[in-house]
């Protein structure tokens, strides 16, 4: 499918380039032009060349002499003023055009998120659109020193700017599903139940009954234990390494606790406590409580009750798929 492009050219065509097309049609010289609408030479001559703007005044006049209508020659000349303004804030963007190394530029344009333009003004402009904001500084102050949140890995490098292209294309998304107002006590309910969603291997079935059961309590899908714990306020990303220290052990007590309750826990260790644990009681197990089996079997690997090489193929796994340009 070929995508269509809105035209922005990089020059601007003045009023005047109208006005001496209709002058050549009917033969006129400037001075006989300025004789009809009652000018001077030096005004008529700056209006060909853009340099005096068309008044309401001369709108009329050049109606009268050269036909069409007042409101005619009064967008001809406000289309002009703000062609030249845009093509001097493009000229000024390109100056930041070094911010665009910060972002990853081509991976964003292969997702859809933003057009890939040759002009560096134009890109620069391109890419606060796609962040919502009007300037560099702007977007230093909203996305570069971002209070959210993320779990993340220190075996891979975290650059501000990836970082920030996650957070905004997460707001964009999260604007698309309409949500009822936030209700922490409902939103508590909802985890309990949501918990039951994990038995189903297909997320083309839980993910849109996720969403559903989330947005009823006023959450966009997910950030379920941060929001419980810390607090509807505190949007998160702290830096680029992630949670700090003790609200990751926060987020993962709670996850765990949630899945598997202690009581449930306890009594896991004990089955696991009397040697080698087997399939079907990990199936059974599982089964009672309400939860995938793989997230037994995790949660088991985890507090070292089984071994890593153990019953992996209890475990659903998920790849992330690419979206195409």
């Amino acid at each position: 499918m070929t995508e269509t492009i809105p035209f922005q050219p990089d020059w601007v065509s003045a009023p005047g380039g109208t006005i001496e097309d209709v002058m050549e049609e009917r033969g006129w010289t400037q001075a006989e032009l300025a004789d009809r609408l009652g000018f001077t030479r030096k005004h008529v001559n700056k209006l060909l060349s853009g340099d005096a703007s068309i008044t309401p005044d001369a709108a009329s006049r050049l109606a009268r002499v050269m036909g069409s209508s007042a409101d005619f020659w009064l967008v001809r000349e406000a289309q002009y003023r703000a062609a030249l303004e845009r093509a001097d804030a493009m000229e000024a963007l390109k100056a930041d055009a070094g911010w665009l190394k910060e972002l990853p530029v081509a991976w964003m344009a292969k997702q859809g998120l933003i057009k890939r333009l040759t002009h560096a003004g134009q890109q620069v402009a391109e890419c606060l659109s796609f962040f919502g904001v009007a300037s560099v500084p702007a977007w230093r102050k909203q996305y570069a020193s971002p209070l959210v949140a993320f779990r993340s890995s220190s075996k891979f490098e975290k650059h501000a700017g990836a970082v920030a292209v996650w957070l905004r294309a997460c707001e964009r998304q999260a604007t698309a599903i309409r949500c009822e107002p936030f209700d922490k006590l409902s939103f508590k309910n909802a985890l309990h139940d949501a918990h039951k969603l994990t038995r189903s291997a297909e997320p083309t079935d839980f993910v849109p009954a996720l969403v559903e059961m989330c947005a009823r309590s006023g959450v966009a899908v997910l950030l379920a234990g941060h929001l419980l714990l810390h607090g509807k306020r505190l949007q998160f990303i702290e830096g680029l390494g992630g949670l700090d220290a003790e609200k990751e052990q926060e987020a993962d007590h709670f996850s765990r606790d949630l899945l598997i309750p202690p009581g449930a826990a306890a009594r896991l260790k004990l089955l696991a406590s009397g040697g080698r644990i087997s399939k079907a009681t990990i199936e059974g197990f599982a089964q009672e409580i309400g939860v995938a089996p793989g997230i037994v079997v995790g949660r088991m690997q985890k507090e070292e009750w089984l071994p890593w090489t153990h019953h992996n193929d209890l475990k659903v796994r998920y790849t992330w798929g690419t979206q195409e340009a």
